[in-house]
């Protein structure tokens, strides 16, 4: 089933609007949103789906992370197309990572230097989760370039209001990921190890 096909079984797609879980719990209740949230599905990350139904109202509340979910509003019901979560987050970015002036000038601009660790002190904000739902093929609603711009659309405008110009995120260390976010402009920074296995750390400058 293509695109058209699917945007045709859910009728005609008007729009995609980026909806934060708070402002959902407060207009229909935590059951409802529980509702919502259970027909999402992403077979090819488990962490992605037990993220957002186990773990995402409860760190929204306590201000952990704010998760957002991306709807695509039709004629029909509207359908969870994605969604993806934002978070606080500092970060050591070693010298070596700043590969040209232009890293350079932006890690001395954003960040703090220590010269005992030759590394960088930022604070940036974070991309922790991002997926598509692929619940009755949900998935082919929306392109994952689409869904990180919704991710990165909100960063702005909080940027726009405290300052700040990056967005960081974590990703497996598998080629089709890295592929994914060098052709959105993130660049790796940083190799990190975790229970999960190896992760690359990888910075964008939003223009």
């Amino acid at each position: 089933m293509d695109q058209q096909d699917v945007q045709q079984a859910y009728g005609q797609i008007l729009n995609f609007k980026s909806v934060n879980i708070i402002d959902l719990l407060n207009k229909i209740g935590e059951d409802q949103v529980t509702l919502l949230l259970s027909s999402f599905s992403c077979h090819l990350n488990s962490d992605i789906e037990n993220f957002l139904k186990r773990k995402a109202i409860s760190f929204a509340r306590q201000g952990i992370a704010a998760t957002y979910i991306v709807i695509a509003d039709g004629k029909d019901a509207p359908v969870i197309a994605g969604y993806f979560s934002l978070a606080n987050k500092v970060i050591l970015v070693d010298l070596s990572a700043a590969k040209n002036s232009d890293w350079r000038r932006r890690f001395n601009k954003f960040g703090k230097f220590h010269e005992e660790t030759d590394s960088y002190l930022l604070a940036v904000p974070l991309i922790g989760q991002l997926g598509k739902n692929f619940n009755d093929d949900a998935n082919d609603l929306i392109a994952g370039y689409d869904l990180i711009a919704h991710a990165e659309e909100k960063i702005r405008a909080t940027q726009k209001i405290i300052g700040g110009k990056m967005v960081y995120i974590e990703c497996a260390d598998e080629k089709a990921l890295v592929t994914f976010y060098e052709n959105n402009g993130y660049h790796t920074i940083n190799h990190r190890k975790s229970d999960e296995g190896d992760l690359l750390q990888m910075i964008k400058y939003l223009k």
